[in-house]
Formats: structure tokens, C-alpha cells, sequence
């Protein structure tokens, strides 16, 4: 069949064919003459694809921005008219802007029956900020929705932008020599922490020091990750199984690693142990203690030499980035993590990362990295790991040792070894990569006879990074165990983090302790102090923080709406709720500011503590002896749920460093272990101190709570003053 329309002969058969759902850059003429075709294609029983009326072009798909040079731009067109107005929202991650809003905010773009021929410009910009991050990948997502059922969820592809920056950080030469631990709260701008924002904006920046000058930048997520099985079969006598595979982690790369699932019988959840490195005899000990063990083999995407540096597949693939093995490694194991989070059978709230000697390492860095493991857990890791470099004991390794071009300087950024005999130049140190991990959970293994590892370094690093940890309110979430013995990879190790992981997953008690200390009378030395930050939340400026602050940041929610987002930052507590909270808030005590002179507002001084007396504010009292605590014989019969947090104001004038909050509920009406926090003191505190404790993670801190007592301390000498007990309503 002929038929001309102008110019144009279009010769029409009538047989099957098909049509590209998409069809970008097409001329207004041709789509004309496409639409006059129309009646004379479905005349001749040709087939036309549904989404043929539903397509989006995006040109280009990928394109580079540099921090401080301005926009590049793709743009967005539709294939056909729409019947309704097409609305297509876009989405992004905080390193870019789109059209000129802010970073990480959504832009939208409007198509109509009248302008939809018009294609429409994205302009994108990386956002400027002061954080060294190398090269990052972003992908812009784009929603569809609309009247018109033909365009309405269509599917868009993704925009991949890779962002340049443009920040850098002094070379060796240029950095002043710092004696002491360097300040972690102290920002790339010069002032310190104060708020949870500011962490959050100084995590940032710890996380570029450690990629630009020792680890090297890691590659971001890939776009895409496959896994193929390999076998399968029972495991450990038939109660549990074990499945061999290979994930393959870019298809677009040619980058695949060896993975070994050991799970239990069962749906599950289960908690999981993360190893790097395939050791399969520690599933003997994981799985019958209730938790799954994945490894993989981390020298598929790096091997593990000495004396040279070999590129292995990831960095081939990636060679873009300038990360040595331990790089590679870390960013192994959040791969790992990618394919847990689609299994049904594992327990994504309590997986623990966890390696051995280099792996150890390694497995500290992708738990400082990576927020979505609940437990970091390195063995033996030692220098390069959580030890400081400034502090060392006599025969450990060093980073003259370590970086050596005849030892282990490929695991390294390549220009780290600039730092060997100048340790005191480094503008960091390892306690910033322990306090990355905090809020969430830090144990590191170690043996008493493994001088190697430094655990006089270790020792400091902890401490130093427990500041962090305070000032986030997870004072008792850092932990360090030693055993005696030297550098081994022991089941004994293995059973100490377990028993951590259960203590805190899932509020097990342990007779192990986690707060040893192989040096008990050294402390590192460094001038600066943990910042005063939940003061903040002082809203009124009264000097106490009760429920007038709480509901007066109610009134500002309900006023501001969405824009109360920086208050809530500011505050670092999640508020999500609390607006509706706050407006049914019982006002009953349960804050105890001792005002009255002789007053112990119900507070009874038992067993360990004497000389009690209440006087101008404080709450005076003398440790006597073993198991200092006070017990409020009044019950305060609050629901559990309406009260997530403890506030402390108090001076230590022990040598602790430990204190315990215990509870009773109406149905468990025992004081118990089970019923218990601890947190972290500073001791022999010249001044009062603000301490917060999460009560979030207490898993029995549930039902109504009837009675609660405070072990101050845990020294049998000394003296307690205490100016504040305060319930914090849940937020």
C-alpha cells in the first residue's frame, strides 16, 4: 500500500513490527509525520507497543562536574504528547546540586500537552564544600508521575555524575608537628564541634584526611552486584548449611569474589559475622551461639604481597582511585553487606564486621566507613589499625616498618611512607578511625603478648576516641579485651566478641571484661576536651532541661514544620515524633535537681556510700566500700517507652571510670545485671560533667519502670557529687 503525505512516500505493509519505546533527539517534522501515520499503521494491523506514548529521553547519561567550575547539563524530552501534565522529579545525593537548589534537594521538572516537544535542561553542580572526598560517583534518579496513564510511574534511566573535587590537604613538608594525640572535634575550619551537625560535617572530613593521606580514596558502591551459587550442601552435622558462591560486583566491571554463607536451619533473622578472609572453622563457634558467618576472599579483588605492589582486579577496574589493599578490602566487605541486605534470613540491625591481623585492619576501616555495621570487630589489628602511630611500645611495629617498599607499603595510599620517622606530622591519628564507629558498637580483641600490635597504642587510641563516644552519649559502646598469649586468631577471641555482641544486641549478661586496661596507670596525653553538647537543648536558657524546653521545641515543630529539620540536627536527637508527644506530656518528676538543702528528693544512700548530704544543688556523698549505689525507694512508674534517655550531671572525684544505671519494672521487680547500663566516667574530674546514656539500646529497658538505683562509681574510695538524676522523655 502507497500513500504520500507532501513529500514524503511512505510505503505501509502490513506485518508485525516493532517500536523503540524511546525515542530522543526525533524531529518535530518526523514526530509529525509519525502521528499522521498513525491511523493508517493501526489500519493495517501493525502492532504498537503501549509504551511507545510513555517515553523519556535523558541525554546524556553520564557527565562530569568539578567543585567551583560551574554546571554541566543533560536534559529530559518525551517521545510523544502526553494527555495530562508530566511530572518528573529528581533525585540526588548531597555531593551535587541540581538546577541551582541546594545540595541533595529534589528539583522538579513539568512537561504539558502544549511544551512537552520542548526538551528541558538539568543543570548539575558538585556542591562546594571543604571536605577532601577524591573522585565520587552520584547517580540522579528520576519519578514519574502523571494523569496520563501511558507516562504515569514510567520507567527513566539514571544519570551517572562523577564528581571532582577541588579541596586538597597540605603535604608533609607543610604540616606543623603536633606532640600530643591530634583533636578529633577540632574542624577543617578551626572551630570545634559542638553540635551533632558539626559531627556529622567533621566525620566527613576525618573520613577525607584518612583516604587522602593513609588509606587511599575507596571506589563508591557500584551501580550494579550479581551472585551466582557455586554449591551447597549441610554443614556442622547436618544443623546448618553452607553455601559457596560468587558475587560478581560491577557488571560493567570484571571484578568477582568468593563468598561462603554458614547459616542456621530456620527462616531467622539471624545476627551475622562478617570475616574477611574464608576461615570456616569459626563457624563451629558462631552458629551455635545463634549467629550466621559469611566470609569472602579478599584476595580476589587484591592480593595480599610483600615487597611489591601487585594491581589487583579492583584497582584495575577502578584505577581512577588511589587505594592500596586495605582499601580494597574495607570496600570488599560493604559489598558483602550489599548482598546480606537482600536476604530474608539475616538479622540487617546486628551484623558485625570482623577480621584478623591485616584483615582486622581492614575490617576497622569498613566499619568506620560503613554505618550500616552494628559491630566493628578487629583481632590483632594492631599498627595501621586502631593503634596510634605517636604512641608505641618498645618492638612494635611502626609505620617506618610497616610502609617499608620491603614489607607492606602496597596496603598503604602510596605516599603515606612520607610520614615513616615523622609520625608527629601526621595531622590525624588512629583513634579518628575508632571514632567513626561511634554511636555504634567498638570492640577490639587483643593479646597481652603481642607487643607487635602495639596495644600500648591500642590502649590510647580507645581512650582518646571515648571522648568521641561521650559526646555522642555511647560512652559504653567501646570496648577492648585482651587475653593472654600472643598474635593468634583464637576461638577464644571469636567467644569474647560474641559475648560483646550479645551483651549489647540483645542484653545478655557477661562476666568478661570489656574495659581492661594492660597499662593501668597510663593515660596518652592531649590538651582538649570532649565539647558540652546536649546543653543545646536548653531552649529556654533557664539552666535546666525539663519538659518547658521539650515543649517549647513543640511549638516550633508545629510552627516551622519541615524547616525545623536544622533544629532537630542541631539538637542531634530524633524528634520525628515528637511533637505529638509532647503535647500529651504527664508532668510528673522525674528530674531530681536536689534544690532543697536536705532534701534526697526519695534517694536513699545504701551499701558503699556514707556522709550523704544534700547542700546548695548537690548531692554530697563518700565511697565507704564495695558496690556504691543509691536506690530512689520512690517508684517513679513511668512507661519505659515515654522515657529513652538519662541525663547525669555529676563530679567523679574516683578513680573510675565506670558508673551503672539499674532498673526494676512492675513485672520484673528485682534489681539485676539484666536491668543495667553502663557508661563511661571521666576519673578524677576537677568539675562537674554532663553524662547521657541512650537507653534506646537497652533491650530491657521496656514495660513501666518502677524503681532506679546509681552506682556513681564503681571505685570503693574517693567522693561522688551529684547535681542532676533526670529521665529524659522519648524524643
Amino acid at each position: 500500500m502507497m500513500r504520500t503525505f507532501g513529500r514524503e512516500t511512505i510505503t505501509a505493509v502490513c506485518l508485525e513490527l516493532t517500536f523503540p519505546a524511546v525515542l530522543p533527539g526525533t524531529s518535530n517534522r518526523c514526530m509529525k509525520i509519525f502521528q499522521r501515520l498513525l491511523p493508517l499503521i493501526v489500519s493495517c494491523g501493525i502492532a504498537m507497543p503501549t509504551q511507545l506514548d510513555a517515553g523519556v529521553g535523558v541525554t546524556p547519561a553520564a557527565l562530569s562536574v568539578s567543585e567551583g567550575s560551574g554546571t554541566n547539563t543533560y536534559t529530559l524530552s518525551l517521545s510523544s504528547a502526553p494527555t495530562a501534565k508530566v511530572e518528573i522529579k529528581l533525585e540526588a545525593s548531597p555531593e551535587i546540586t541540581l538546577n541551582g537548589y541546594g545540595a541533595g534537594a529534589f528539583a522538579t521538572l513539568h512537561f504539558s500537552p502544549s511544551n512537552w516537544n520542548i526538551p528541558q535542561p538539568v543543570a548539575v553542580a558538585a556542591y562546594n564544600d571543604l571536605t577532601t572526598e577524591g573522585i565520587e560517583y552520584v547517580r540522579i534518579r528520576h519519578i514519574v508521575s502523571s494523569a496520563d496513564p501511558a507516562y504515569n510511574n514510567s520507567s527513566v534511566p539514571d544519570v551517572t555524575v562523577t564528581a571532582l573535587d577541588n579541596d586538597s590537604l597540605p603535604p608533609v613538608s607543610n604540616l606543623p608537628t603536633v606532640t600530643q594525640l591530634p583533636d578529633p572535634f577540632l574542624m577543617n575550619s578551626g572551630q570545634r564541634v559542638s553540635t551533632a551537625r558539626d559531627w556529622r560535617q567533621r566525620r566527613d572530613e576525618i573520613k577525607g584526611i584518612l583516604q587522602y593521606y593513609e588509606y587511599g580514596f575507596m571506589a563508591r558502591a557500584p551501580l550494579s552486584w550479581s551472585v551466582a551459587l557455586i554449591s551447597s550442601g549441610s554443614w556442622f552435622g547436618g544443623m546448618a548449611y553452607r553455601y559457596n558462591m560468587t558475587l560478581r560486583v560491577d557488571a560493567t566491571k570484571t571484578i568477582a569474589m568468593g563468598v561462603n554463607v554458614y547459616t542456621l536451619g530456620g527462616a531467622g533473622p539471624f545476627p551475622v559475622v562478617v570475616n574477611i578472609g574464608d576461615d570456616s572453622s569459626k563457624a563451629a563457634v558462631c552458629l551455635p551461639r545463634g549467629y550466621m558467618l559469611v566470609t569472602y576472599n579478599q584476595e580476589n579483588l587484591d592480593p595480599d604481597t610483600e615487597g611489591s605492589d601487585v594491581v589487583g582486579p579492583a584497582q584495575a577496574a577502578y584505577p581512577e582511585y588511589d587505594w592500596g589493599s586495605l582499601g580494597v578490602w574495607a570496600w570488599g566487605a560493604s559489598r558483602v553487606m550489599d548482598y546480606l541486605e537482600t536476604r530474608s534470613d539475616v538479622d540487617i540491625k546486628h551484623v558485625i564486621i570482623r577480621g584478623h591481623s591485616r584483615t582486622g585492619k581492614a575490617s576497622l576501616l569498613a566499619g568506620a566507613f560503613d554505618e550500616r555495621f552494628a559491630l566493628t570487630a578487629p583481632n590483632g589489628a594492631g599498627t595501621g589499625g586502631p593503634s596510634v602511630y605517636r604512641i608505641r611500645n618498645s618492638g612494635s611495629e611502626s609505620l617506618a616498618t610497616i610502609t617499608s617498599t620491603s614489607t607492606f607499603y602496597s596496603w598503604f595510599q602510596a605516599s603515606f611512607r612520607n610520614f615513616a620517622n615523622k609520625e608527629t606530622k601526621l595531622p590525624f591519628d588512629q583513634h579518628f578511625l575508632d571514632a567513626l564507629v561511634a554511636p555504634r558498637l567498638l570492640l577490639t580483641t587483643d593479646a597481652t603478648g603481642d607487643l607487635w600490635a602495639n596495644p600500648r597504642g591500642n590502649q590510647a587510641s580507645r581512650e582518646a576516641a571515648m571522648r568521641v563516644f561521650d559526646f555522642l552519649g555511647a560512652g559504653g559502646k567501646i570496648g577492648m579485651h585482651f587475653r593472654t598469649g600472643a598474635h593468634e586468631n583464637f576461638d577464644e577471641d571469636w567467644n569474647a566478641m560474641l559475648d560483646f555482641a550479645d551483651r549489647h544486641f540483645f542484653g545478655i549478661p557477661s562476666t568478661r571484661d570489656f574495659d581492661y586496661r594492660p597499662y593501668p596507670t597510663y593515660s596518652p596525653s592531649y590538651s582538649w576536651n570532649t565539647p558540652s553538647f546536649f546543653l543545646s537543648r536548653d531552649l529556654n536558657k533557664d539552666g535546666v532541661i525539663d519538659y518547658s524546653d521539650l515543649k517549647l521545641f513543640s511549638d516550633q515543630w508545629q510552627l516551622t514544620g519541615p524547616r525545623a529539620a536544622d533544629l532537630v540536627e542541631d539538637f542531634g536527637v530524633n524528634f520525628k515524633d515528637f511533637a505529638a508527644f509532647a503535647a500529651t506530656f504527664n508532668q510528673r518528676p522525674r528530674a531530681y535537681h536536689f534544690n532543697t538543702n536536705g532534701n534526697f528528693e526519695g534517694w536513699e544512700l545504701t551499701a558503699g556510700l556514707g556522709n550523704g548530704v544534700v547542700s546548695n544543688g548537690v548531692l554530697n556523698c563518700t565511697v565507704t566500700g564495695v558496690d556504691a549505689h543509691l536506690i530512689n525507694q520512690t517508684p517513679v512508674n513511668v512507661a519505659a517507652a515515654n522515657a529513652r534517655g538519662l541525663h547525669i550531671r555529676m563530679k567523679n572525684s574516683t578513680t573510675a571510670s565506670k558508673a551503672q544505671f539499674y532498673w526494676t519494672t512492675t513485672t520484673d521487680v528485682n534489681f539485676d545485671e539484666r536491668k543495667t547500663v553502663t557508661f563511661n566516667l571521666v576519673p578524677n574530674d576537677s568539675g562537674y560533667r554532663d553524662y547521657w546514656v541512650d537507653l534506646n539500646f537497652a533491650p530491657k529497658w521496656v514495660g513501666t519502670i518502677r524503681l532506679i538505683r546509681l552506682d556513681p562509681t564503681i571505685a570503693e574510695a574517693g567522693s561522688v557529687s551529684i547535681e542532676l538524676i533526670e529521665l529524659l522523655p522519648s524524643l
